[in-house]
């Protein structure tokens, strides 16, 4: 059998579209067809190791597992990085010999923080204060957030940095 097409198989339908896809490719080596598709010999690896990777942690794996791990060996399980953008930062204000957490959105810009402070904290107008940022991890000392439409992705304020209130 070279080619297989397969729709409607409702056990599969629990699986997404690409691991369904690599366990018939595995469960199924002499298939070079799946569903219209020709299955590359880097797909079939591909899926061959996917395979090896669903099963590795179950106790009574399919015969078919021992076969792909004679060829391919036992693998590591993959990572799971997350690779997702935070929208917001937790950094450390300091005002008047106290400290305050506050989370700020990175799409806030430096008065937008400013103002924040201003109502929040400070309770002064915000044309009455600076804000100095200070980067825990860098080398340098702090810097004052003057550019007021820049926003904190653009200061590249990250969780666990500081911020410096002094009075003008």
């Amino acid at each position: 059998m070279a080619e297989v097409k397969v729709l409607g198989i409702l056990f599969l339908e629990n699986y997404e579209e690409k691991l369904r896809r690599f366990l018939l490719i595995s469960y199924l080596p002499n298939i070079s067809r799946l569903n219209g598709s020709d299955i590359t010999s880097a797909e079939r690896e591909d899926a061959e190791r996917a395979f090896i990777r669903h099963y590795m942690n179950i106790q009574d794996p399919p015969a078919r597992f021992h076969e792909l791990v004679a060829v391919h060996g036992h693998l590591d399980p993959l990572v799971d990085v997350d690779l997702s953008a935070t929208d917001s930062v937790m950094v450390q204000v300091h005002y008047k010999n106290r400290s305050h957490l506050h989370r700020f959105s990175i799409y806030a810009t430096a008065l937008d923080v400013k103002k924040s402070l201003a109502k929040d904290l400070i309770k002064r107008p915000h044309q009455t204060f600076n804000i100095y940022h200070h980067d825990v991890g860098a080398p340098y000392g702090n810097s004052v957030m003057n550019f007021l439409h820049r926003t904190l992705l653009n200061y590249r304020v990250k969780d666990g940095d500081e911020f410096y209130v002094e009075m003008k």
